[in-house]
């Protein structure tokens, strides 16, 4: 009895399934699926960025107001 091995691999580009997988990965479509992807990873991550910075910015905006306060407040105390 003879038992053959077929090996095929299923792209996430298309969802096809290919024998050569090599050679789907060397196509346009799946060059360009490739390209959309790490462009949208790319402006996920920077959102992610992005609001990291604006809660940053919050933050320090808080304690400054804080730091003044506290400053106006020794000020007063060193006055009396």
């Amino acid at each position: 009895m003879e038992t053959t091995l077929s090996r095929s691999v299923q792209c996430e580009c298309t969802g096809k399934t290919y024998k050569h997988i090599k050679q789907h990965q060397k196509s346009g479509i799946h060059i360009a699926w490739v390209g959309a992807r790490e462009l949208r990873d790319l402006k996920i991550v920077l959102t992610h960025r992005d609001n990291e910075i604006v809660q940053l910015s919050t933050e320090n905006d808080l304690l400054r107001t804080w730091v003044e306060k506290l400053i106006r407040l020794t000020k007063e105390c060193d006055d009396q």
